[in-house]
């Protein structure tokens, strides 16, 4: 189940107007897949490609909404997906990407939907640039040998337009390399958002490994100085502050062997952990496994104490 914590943010992103409540209308409207035309492309009738008949040419930045799930058509092994476009809503199947790897479709979001008509827009720019210069050049060599009168007046204006022409086209190019550089910050800061977002979730798994390292090792510490520590107290009085001696070293030899259980607990805790990372590379992940075997040498020093102390009882 999601917290209240985790309830809000889902409202939050899903209720864009910032209303108190969302309509079914709207809750429905997120889970609807829409795509977008990037190249000109027949919708069918059927799944089939051979025998199907064309309800009718797709435009590039037309929406489509989907169905049904994408499938894979057996006869020439093309994903298609069965949609209904938004301008007329015709129902019929459309190819995703062709086999020479021309993409027709690509998801929709409002920022791919912007990009798309930006960059259609550029284009018409430039198609009615170079439709605008050929007509003033037609006319031009039509005119040429015009030399006063009325259509000298009109040679006179279509030559003048030329430079507006050109200018037009000066700043076509100066914005698309803008909406250019403006893409390529836009990839770099999603690439760096998704690596800052990749390393907290690593740093989270790191936290989360070491955590439960240091609680066993840190419990296997305390045994061990517990334990170590009150046996060799007992060496060193040989048991003169107690009433019994041997019974007092038999229970510290006792303690000393429940130590070492700890710490064989303690060490398996480690290796199930390094087994866990021991695919990581660089990053939070990769430097917890590094921890970890700095952790096993400690706990190692803990069983060597141990069992050093245990010969010390029996020598006392």
């Amino acid at each position: 189940l999601l917290s209240e914590e985790q309830l809000k943010s889902v409202f939050s992103r899903l209720n864009a107007g910032g209303t108190v409540e969302i309509s079914e209308a709207e809750f429905a409207e997120h889970f609807r897949a829409r795509w977008l035309i990037t190249n000109v492309v027949a919708m069918t009738d059927v799944m089939e490609v051979k025998g199907g008949k064309t309800v009718r040419k797709l435009e590039v930045n037309e929406v489509v909404e989907q169905l049904e799930e994408p499938a894979k058509e057996a006869s020439v092994g093309l994903m298609r997906v069965k949609a209904k476009t938004e301008k007329d809503e015709k129902e019929g199947y459309i190819t995703m990407t062709s086999n020479g790897g021309t993409t027709y479709l690509v998801p929709l979001d409002p920022l791919t939907a912007v990009e798309s008509s930006v960059q259609q827009a550029i284009q018409d720019l430039y198609e009615a640039g170079v439709k605008a210069q050929k007509y003033i050049e037609s006319k031009g060599d039509e005119l040429r040998s015009v030399r006063e009168g009325p259509l000298a007046e009109t040679k006179a204006s279509l030559l003048a337009m030329e430079p507006r022409i050109r200018k037009v086209q000066q700043e076509r190019k100066k914005l698309k390399m803008t909406i250019a550089d403006a893409k390529k910050k836009q990839v770099e800061a999603l690439e760096n958002e998704k690596k800052r977002r990749q390393e907290a979730q690593e740093q989270q798994e790191a936290d989360k490994v070491l955590e439960d390292a240091n609680k066993s090792v840190g419990e296997a510490e305390e045994h061990t100085e517990k334990a170590c520590s009150a046996a060799q107290a007992l060496v060193t009085s040989r048991g003169a502050d107690t009433d019994s001696p041997l019974q007092a070293m038999d229970e510290a030899e006792k303690a000393l062997s429940a130590c070492a259980e700890q710490i064989d607990r303690a060490l398996a805790k480690i290796k199930e952990l390094m087994d866990e990372v021991k695919n990581a590379g660089k990053g939070p992940i990769g430097e917890a496994r590094g921890q970890l075997v700095k952790l096993k040498v400690k706990t190692g020093n803990f069983d060597s104490r141990c069992k050093k102390q245990v010969v010390a009882l029996r020598n006392a």
